[in-house]
This record gives structure tokens, C-alpha cells and sequence, in this order.
């Protein structure tokens, strides 16, 4: 079977010290990660699925408005003071409202590697899939370099 992959592309990109760079704005099939650290500090990089700069969005709240039905029964207290309960047995239709709230959620992370100072991790052979975008985010304290292989559009 032939493969619908395009050529495969390689680049580096260096991330700022607490940094979030949109590497890769589609969806991409990695298959190399190599992260370099400067000489004087580790580095740490986490890889996300994100379309944008950001490794989280939020689902605005909403109100959700609907209906079920049900058997109507009333109860009452007769002229004597006793407690009666009448079912009716026929479907009454009732309205009901659910406030659902705000949430925040994170997009997926892939992949988190450290390198040590001076040094290169690298993950070869491998096959992250990104959906929606590559984002890289530097949680170390010195710039990092990343370098991809991958095959997209």
C-alpha cells in the first residue's frame, strides 16, 4: 500500500526561558524530537496538541433547556383531614432548566523531555500524532533548542 505521507521536514526552533512556541500550525505525524540544553542549565520541553500558543482553553458555561414526561399526582387533604394522593395516569410534559459552567481544560500533552546541560535527549523512531498543531513550552531556566523531524500536508 502506498503511503499518503508527504516528504519528511526537519527544523530547530529555540524557546525562551518559561517560553510557548506554535511550532507547527497542523496536524503532523513526529517521529523524531531532539532537545538540546545550554551549557549552564537542564531543559525541560513538553510538547502539546494545540493549535495555538496556549496548553489549555476553556468551554464557555451555557444553559441547557429541556423536557421529559411523567405521570401528574396531586395530593391533598380532604374536608375529614385525611391525606389522599390521586394519580393521574396520563403524561404531563415538564420543563426543566441545567446551568452548566464554565471548565478549562488542557490540550493533550504528547510528549515531556529533559535534557541534561550541555548534553541532547533525543526520542528517535517514534510516532506522536498531532491533531490540531505542535506547541513546545520550556520549563527550564535557560533557552532551549528543539528540533523536529515530521511529516504533514
Amino acid at each position: 500500500m502506498a503511503s499518503l505521507d508527504a516528504g519528511a521536514y526537519t527544523q530547530s526552533w529555540t524557546i525562551p526561558v518559561a517560553g510557548c512556541s506554535n511550532l507547527i500550525g497542523q496536524n503532523a505525524r513526529v517521529t523524531q524530537v531532539v532537545i538540546t540544553a545550554p551549557t549552564a542549565t537542564n531543559a525541560t520541553l513538553a510538547l502539546y496538541d494545540s493549535p495555538n500558543t496556549n496548553t489549555s482553553y476553556v468551554l464557555a458555561g451555557y444553559t441547557n433547556i429541556s423536557t421529559y414526561a411523567t405521570n401528574l399526582i396531586s395530593v391533598y387533604t380532604n374536608f375529614m383531614g385525611v391525606l389522599n394522593t390521586n394519580t393521574l395516569y396520563t403524561n404531563v410534559l415538564v420543563d426543566y432548566t441545567n446551568n452548566v459552567v464554565a471548565s478549562t481544560n488542557s490540550y493533550p500533552l504528547r510528549l515531556q523531555l529533559t535534557a541534561l546541560s550541555g548534553t541532547a535527549a533525543i526520542a528517535d523512531n517514534v510516532n506522536y500524532y498531532f491533531g490540531q498543531g505542535v506547541t513546545a513550552t520550556n520549563t527550564s531556566t535557560g533557552t532551549a533548542t528543539v528540533t523536529l523531524t515530521w511529516f504533514g500536508q
